[in-house]
């Protein structure tokens, strides 16, 4: 009787051990999937801020090459 205890024992800690492993990977998961979608944004942020600078700075340069002559 009392090995079975054991056995029943072992058994219900091993599931939950597997339990919480597997909340752990899934929660690490949706984690790694919103930082990726966040550094996504972040790149396609600075990217455009980069592209408006370049457009502000071929303007400025068009115009000065416009009143220099």
């Amino acid at each position: 009787m009392q090995q079975q205890d054991k056995d029943e024992n072992h058994t219900n800690r091993r599931e939950t051990l597997d339990g919480l492993c597997s909340t752990t990977g899934l929660l690490l998961s949706i984690v790694g999937c919103v930082v990726l979608v966040h550094v996504e944004i972040r790149i396609q942020e600075h990217h455009r801020l980069i592209s408006y600078s370049v457009t502000c700075c071929d303007k400025m340069d068009t115009e000065i090459h416009r009143k220099v002559q």
